[in-house]
């Protein structure tokens, strides 16, 4: 299995999309989407209620492109993943994640059905890292993360399970679809 990593830092979706062709040139057998810089890089609590709308709109469009010209060149296996954490706790939130909860909720409801139409994995990041926080963790950083944003050792740790997980899915199925040719 081929898999390829063009993962860039700060990307948002449209980046995403801009420079999709280089990633999905050949194809890889599988692809991760897995970004969260429309949440953390922009701030949707300054916009109006039109602009938000704008902004969520040309979101989920460049996301259905992005899926969609991945299946189209050919990609055999495609999960979606993301957005993750802005704050382990809200608690002693830092300045930069106020207001943020709510968007990355919606973003992550976002995700989820449209991966949902296009019938992929969703890999639940945000869910299975707020799970893991023990019940006492009162700090905006430190347990999966370094800066309540950029993860740690543990929080890349527990990533990597997640991915694992859906990769061994695929493989399972991949050596099914095999048993099955023969």
């Amino acid at each position: 299995m081929n898999i390829s990593n063009f993962g860039h830092d700060g990307d948002t979706i449209s980046e995403i999309a801009a420079r999709l062709p280089k990633a999905i040139a050949g194809p890889p057998d599988a692809l991760f989407l897995f970004w969260d810089s429309d949440c953390s890089d922009i701030n949707e609590y300054g916009m109006t209620a039109a602009q938000k709308a704008t902004n969520r709109y040309y979101y989920q469009q460049n996301l259905t492109y992005v899926i969609n010209s991945t299946l189209n060149a050919g990609v055999k296996y495609m999960a979606v993943a993301g957005p993750a954490l802005l704050g382990e706790q809200p608690f002693l939130t830092h300045h930069a994640f106020w207001r943020k909860i709510s968007m990355l909720e919606d973003y992550r409801a976002m995700n989820r059905d449209i991966s949902a139409q296009w019938e992929l994995p969703y890999i639940d990041v945000r869910h299975e890292l707020i799970k893991s926080l023990p019940w006492y963790w009162g700090y905006t950083q430190w347990y999966e993360t370094v800066d309540g944003e950029h993860l740690n050792a543990r929080g890349v740790r527990h990533l990597s399970e997640l991915f694992a997980d859906t990769l061994l899915q695929w493989l399972d199925e991949s050596k099914n679809s095999h048993h099955d040719e023969s």
